[in-house]
C-alpha cells in the first residue's frame, strides 16, 4: 500500500523541449471583456465556503486561503458597471500579475509610468494645438512684463 502511494505521488518528468511540456493555460473570462469596458483588476486571497452542510466551512473556518483576480467592467446590456472575481491557480499567478501590471501601466488613471507619460505628451499635444490656432489667428503671446 505504501509503495503504491509513493508511486502515485510521483510527479511524471516532461522534457522541456517536447510537445508536453507546453500546456494550454486557463482562459480567463477577465480577457473577453473588452480593454475599455474593465478597470481596476487586483489579486486578493479569501477564504472560501464549499457549500456542504456537514462541512467545517458551513460553522465558520472556511477553506484556502485562494487567489482571486476582482476586476469591475461596463455591462454595456444592463448599463451599469459590475464586479467579478474568478480564481486564480497557484501555478498561473506569475502570469495574473504580469497582466496586473500591465493594466496599471497602460490605464487612463495613470498608475505607472506609461500613464503618467501619456499625460505628459496629451499636455505637449494641448499646448502644442493652443499655438498653432494662435499662429492661424494671427495673434502672438506677448511676454510683456
Amino acid at each position: 500500500m505504501k509503495e503504491q502511494r509513493a508511486r502515485s505521488s510521483r510527479r511524471a518528468t516532461v522534457e522541456p523541449g517536447s510537445a508536453t511540456a507546453r500546456r494550454a493555460l486557463r482562459p480567463f473570462r477577465y480577457l473577453r471583456i473588452p480593454p475599455q469596458d474593465r478597470e481596476r483588476v487586483h489579486l486578493v486571497r479569501e477564504r472560501v465556503k464549499c457549500g456542504k452542510p456537514s462541512c467545517r466551512c458551513a460553522h465558520g473556518l472556511r477553506h484556502g486561503p485562494y487567489w482571486f483576480l476582482r476586476y469591475q467592467y461596463w455591462d454595456g446590456a444592463a448599463g451599469r458597471d459590475r464586479y467579478a472575481r474568478e480564481y486564480v491557480p497557484r501555478s498561473e499567478l506569475p502570469r495574473v500579475r504580469r497582466w496586473i501590471r500591465r493594466v496599471r501601466a497602460e490605464t487612463a488613471l495613470g498608475w505607472g509610468q506609461a500613464g503618467l507619460f501619456r499625460q505628459i505628451l496629451r499636455e505637449v499635444k494641448r499646448r502644442r494645438a493652443r499655438r498653432i490656432s494662435r499662429q492661424a489667428t494671427g495673434r502672438r503671446h506677448s511676454g510683456a512684463v
